[in-house]
């Protein structure tokens, strides 16, 4: 079998006994399928000018169907990124607390502070001996509540969405 192959390699033919210059490509280097025989050849594809041409200053897509849409998605994209956002400064500061980070420094004190604001009122659910295990459960709490909260916002917006 592997003779055969190279002999037809070798005389320039496909198996199907076609000359190499009417074989068509498998596949086109875009990832597009082959155009067929016989056929007009495609317009070029867009380029990132053209596309650029089409998003407004927010980067939505302009269109008379597609700008409600695309703005409803971009809040709930902003939804997401808030929330994942403060919970990730929550978790950060439960991290400085169980490890015992210096008070001192200036990030350990910024995190403490904003995370105290963040969480408000679920700080002293739970009341335990230990006070870095306290603050793990209870901060723990309020970053799972702002995950939680966040993702329902975000799915709302984005099944509202026209």
């Amino acid at each position: 079998m592997a003779v055969a192959k190279e002999r037809t390699k070798a005389q320039g033919r496909s198996r199907e006994g076609k000359p190499a210059e009417e074989r068509r490509p498998e596949a086109q280097p875009n990832g597009e399928a082959p155009p067929a025989a016989g056929s007009a050849p495609a317009a070029a594809a867009p380029t990132r000018a053209g596309w650029r041409a089409r998003l407004n200053g927010a980067g939505v897509l302009v269109g008379a169907a597609g700008a409600g849409r695309g703005a409803v998605r971009l809040v709930a994209r902003l939804v997401s990124l808030a929330t994942g956002i403060v919970a990730a400064i929550i978790v950060v500061t439960i991290l400085f607390k169980v490890l015992e980070a210096n008070r001192d420094n200036s990030v350990v004190s910024d995190a403490f502070d904003i995370s105290k604001k963040l969480v408000g009122p679920m700080a002293d659910i739970f009341n335990l001996q230990s006070r870095k295990a306290e603050v793990a459960v209870n901060y723990g709490l309020a970053a799972a509540v702002y995950v939680v909260a966040g993702q329902v916002v975000a799915r709302t917006l984005r099944r509202i969405a026209p």
